[in-house]
């Protein structure tokens, strides 16, 4: 039995196990949960989404609406008639019907200048010049769409929807500008140490601390897992862990200091292993590569000087899919080599089980190496596709260095600009405050009497009213005097 799981765990990477060393491959997979998910599910990924932007408004509108009025309407302690109270009650959802609608305008042409900022003046930390941002490309894609719609029209075809036509355009752009500043800075950085602290991501960092705390209080602070139950990381233990700091004397600023530096050792440890990981795939699929168009040479070269060959293009191109389909299918081979050496392993006698696992383990990256690079090769479809990274180990490295740095590098700018969005955005709120209190003041009371008469007719009664109680107050005063 347990050699039998030992050959499944390399045999079924190649149909299970997603390529997460590939961003495309990564994106594609968001992508596919988004589409394929239904009701609360997508509602839910979506808000998350736009989670910053305009989410904050539209939920204050909601709560505004939806339960303002409640307490107003029904309130115990008011001695005014109900259609009055009804009347002072359609305020809310007035007010925020026009406060909403004022700022998701006002809030998203602010937001989609900020984004043109970030995607074509560049500015350091916010610069999103490798990956556009949906905004500022929106134009420049309708009018695509506009145009390839009216030349399908005329040629009396359809044309997609679009939806469609934006995702996939936006995705072209934005892979066209990623590779564009890529292969820039691959000039420009070749030569450019670059520290492993640039290669984490806020995200991993954030991941690493959480390792870190649980690491760091069950081995040096004997907390167990019964005792720590929900908290799942320092902040949560600072707020409801307070009785087992003070039991275990636990001093909290050393603990901070030591999950940060172990986090600082994970995340980096994590970050130099998919360095390895990935440049040990570009090198094997570059290898790959030369031996293919060695080989696409010499057959070309067997071709012209052939006088029998007709059509020698036809011949060369038919050549080069067998020289790339006979490729993969060696890697594949060798492949089902590998595992059944790891079968061999398992079984063997006479070898140490630390010294067995060792050997397995590095034979399992091995096939793991060569199954990343098949699917390379399987998406790139020929040779032609096939991306070449470099001469020798070295150079592979660097390139595969600038790319996660650029990765890294987008990651904190859409962070920084989405941080930005969300302070900058409470100050333009409270700016268009005073115009949409002054919009409310003018059309609630018009809104109330065209729509509702009886209402108007009850608060104009009620006021009245107050007023001529207040008068005869008055009066009476004056009369005492």
């Amino acid at each position: 039995m347990e050699v039998r799981n030992d050959l499944n765990s390399v045999s079924l990477r190649r149909s299970a196990r997603p390529n997460f060393g590939n961003w495309v491959a990564l994106r594609k997979l968001g992508q596919d949960m988004y589409e394929h998910s239904k009701g609360i599910q997508k509602g839910l990924q979506y808000l998350g989404t736009n989670n910053g932007e305009n989410l904050n408004n539209v939920v204050t509108a909601i709560g505004t609406s939806a339960v303002a009025p409640i307490f107003i309407r029904y309130n115990p302690l008011s001695h005014e008639d109900n259609k009055t109270k009804a009347y002072t009650a359609w305020r809310q959802p007035i007010s925020a019907v026009i406060n909403l609608g004022v700022q998701l305008l006002v809030m998203s042409k602010y937001n989609d200048m900020l984004d043109r900022h970030a995607t074509y003046l560049g500015t350091d930390r916010m610069d999103l010049r490798a990956k556009p941002k949906e905004s500022a490309l929106r134009k420049l894609i309708n009018a695509e769409y506009k145009h390839e719609k009216a030349q399908a029209a005329l040629n009396g075809k359809e044309f997609m929807s679009k939806r469609a036509f934006f995702k996939q355009r936006l995705q072209h752009y934005q892979d066209e500008a990623f590779y564009s500043e890529l292969n820039r800075y691959r000039k420009e950085m070749a030569n450019t140490e670059i520290p492993v602290a640039d290669l984490i991501k806020p995200k991993e960092f954030q991941d690493a601390r959480v390792s870190a705390f649980r690491e760091l209080i069950k081995k040096d602070y004997k907390v167990t897992d019964a005792e720590l139950g929900e908290m799942k990381d320092l902040d949560s233990f600072k707020k409801k862990g307070k009785s087992i700091i003070k039991s275990k004397r636990i001093d909290v600023k050393k603990l901070t200091e030591d999950i940060e530096r172990r986090a600082e050792e994970i995340a980096e440890e994590k970050v130099l292993k998919q360095l390895e990981m990935e440049t040990n795939i570009k090198v094997e699929t570059s290898s790959r590569l030369d031996k293919m168009l060695a080989l696409a040479e010499e057959k070309s070269k067997e071709i012209y000087d052939n006088p029998e060959v007709k059509n020698k293009t036809e011949a060369i191109n038919n050549a080069k899919k067998k020289i790339f389909a006979d490729t993969i299918k060696t890697m594949q081979q060798e492949m089902a080599a590998i595992e059944q050496e790891v079968v061999a392993l398992a079984k063997a006698d006479g070898l140490e089980e630390t010294e067995k696992a060792a050997q397995m383990a590095e034979k399992r990256a091995k096939a793991e190496v060569l199954n990343s690079a098949i699917e390379k090769m399987e998406r790139a479809g020929s040779i032609e596709r096939v991306r070449y990274h470099g001469s020798n180990r070295k150079e592979v490295l660097q390139s595969v260095k600038i790319k996660k740095w650029l990765k890294v590098r987008i990651n904190r700018a859409e962070q920084i600009l989405s941080d930005y969005k969300k302070k900058s955005g409470i100050i333009v709120g409270l700016l268009i405050l005073p115009f949409t209190c002054g919009i409310l003041n003018w059309s609630y009371p018009r809104i109330m009497e065209r729509f509702f008469p009886e209402l108007t007719e009850a608060k104009k009664a009620s006021v009245q009213k107050k007023a001529e109680a207040e008068k005869a107050a008055e009066m009476s005063g004056k009369e005492a005097e």
